[in-house]
């Protein structure tokens, strides 16, 4: 089973490759209530990788010839025939591998590699149970673990040099100043994509999108919470700026293509920041180049010390971006990701796209600036930050914060769901309303009220509703006749206000 495929046919056991090098792909959750902490590797076959053959200069020319191919795909794949999976573990905080893991990630972070060897079956209770996905949108498969250790020496080093995005070289900085100010940002779109974040400027409701923020989609324990048959605006070539590398947030570009070009997403240009990142991400990032994409990479040697790129698009409005400022280097939420934000010909009015960064660290004139709109922050997650920005002008005054999350989402070993009522409350307390939610404490489980928008709503419990995407201008809600998709074309991305 390919690591993109969207067929939604059943996974086999036989697709899951029972001896395994694995990478820490989040950071461990860890529940000290219940003492339960959660894991999430990113994993690759042993036998597969050992047919790599990895020579330091070689690869550094290959992955340079393969950046600044443009367009010529004529290159040999590097990952022909190899397996990837996602491995999730729910352990007590007693347990000794868990113990021993936890000690790992203290010294290393998630640049720690482990081999894992599974049973294929679990036979009783006693056994550590390994929940494995064959692919980015298939259910999991239990198995059962036979042994898991730490990696030194020269695998682990080899496997930190070919899942890294170090011999990728950087953008030059003209070439994506000339991709981003074609961009017409008249209209925001925040599309219902399910557990992730996907957001389109548009020049009017009734235009296809022609730069994407993110195009991701619910994946893994998630992937149920994409709406059925979803495909987004893929009638201009858009090009998509990337904020950071976790999946829910690239995965669309497969799953929201039509079925007769499942490529066509990955047949762009795509602009990402350099970051730490692991075997699946280094998998598709190959696949874009494969597909005759190309990706302009974005980091402190191209952006310059003022940390800040400025950028007139159409419109005569002005796009800009900033890297998060976060201190620990494995975290993509944080570290280096692409934080954007759009200024309007009318003084004072923005719009922010954070990602799933925490506002502190972006750079602090940015949270302390009052917006038209934002779309929240890690879809409403508790971002551990209490510089949350508030809205443009009084209460009166149009402003739109936008939840993007999947209905019933769940993450870590408590299952929690975004958005949390504790960020909810924060929102609210600087002036977006949400009176809806701080009033039930089930942030989520029904329309926000005030000034905020959301894609699903979590009750009715189990399934949830899709509330559809959500249309954002600068002063008022965009004119929109219904129809679906605005733009007359053949997506199924509906979109309201």
């Amino acid at each position: 089973m390919d690591l993109f495929d969207v067929s939604e046919r059943l996974p086999n056991r036989d697709d899951v490759p029972l001896s395994l090098y694995a990478k820490l792909d989040e950071e461990p959750l860890i529940d000290t209530e219940r003492k339960v902490v959660f894991f999430e590797f990113s994993a690759i076959s042993k036998p597969d990788f050992k047919k790599i053959k990895y020579d330091k200069n070689s690869w550094m020319k290959m992955w340079e010839n393969k950046i600044n191919s443009k367009g010529n795909h004529n290159l040999p794949s590097l990952f022909q025939g190899v397996k990837f999976v996602n491995i999730e573990f729910s352990l007590s905080t007693e347990n000794h591998i868990a113990k021993r893991w936890l000690k790992t990630h203290l010294q290393q972070g998630r640049r720690g590699w482990y081999e894992i060897e599974l049973k294929d079956r679990v036979e009783n209770d006693n056994d550590l149970k390994a929940l494995v996905y064959p692919n980015l949108f298939s259910p999991a498969l239990a198995f059962s673990v036979r042994t898991a250790k730490k990696i030194k020496g020269k695998v682990a080093t080899t496997l930190g040099a070919v899942f890294s995005m170090t011999s990728w070289p950087a953008a030059n900085i003209a070439d994506v100043v000339n991709v981003l100010s074609k961009a017409d940002a008249t209209v925001l779109a925040v599309h219902d994509i399910g557990q992730g974040n996907a957001c389109g400027f548009r020049g009017a409701s009734d235009k296809p999108v022609n730069l994407w923020i993110d195009i991701g989609c619910g994946v893994n324990r998630n992937a149920s919470t994409v709406p059925s048959g979803l495909v987004l605006c893929y009638s201009k070539s858009a090009p998509i700026l990337l904020t950071h590398w976790d999946k829910d947030h690239w995965a669309g570009a497969r799953k929201g293509a039509p079925a007769a070009q499942p490529n066509i997403f990955l047949n762009r240009t795509w602009i990402v920041p350099r970051q730490e990142v692991g075997p699946q991400h280094v998998k598709f990032a190959e696949r874009i180049i494969s597909e005759n994409g190309t990706i302009f990479i974005v980091d402190n040697s191209n952006i310059g010390t003022s940390n800040l790129l400025s950028i007139p698009i159409q419109g005569s409005r002005t796009i800009e971006i900033s890297l998060g400022t976060g201190a620990n280097s494995d975290d993509r939420n944080n570290h280096q990701c692409i934080v954007i934000r759009v200024l309007d010909e009318m003084p004072d009015r923005k719009w922010l796209l954070p990602g799933d960064i925490s506002y502190s660290n972006m750079p602090s004139k940015w949270y302390e600036d009052r917006y038209v709109a934002i779309v929240a922050s890690h879809h409403g997650a508790d971002v551990g930050s209490k510089n949350v920005p508030a809205p443009y002008g009084t209460k009166d005054d149009y402003a739109v914060l936008a939840f993007t999350f999947g209905p019933g989402n769940v993450h870590g070993s408590t299952s929690v769901s975004h958005p949390t009522h504790e960020m909810t409350k924060r929102y609210a307390k600087i002036g977006w309303g949400l009176d809806g939610w701080t009033t039930s404490g089930n942030s989520g489980d029904v329309p926000p009220t005030s000034k905020g928008v959301a894609t699903a709503q979590h009750f009715p419990a189990k399934t949830g509703k899709h509330l559809l995407g959500k249309l954002i201008g600068w002063v008022e809600p965009p004119a929109i006749d219904g129809s679906s998709p605005p733009c007359g074309m053949k997506c199924n991305a509906a979109l309201n206000v």
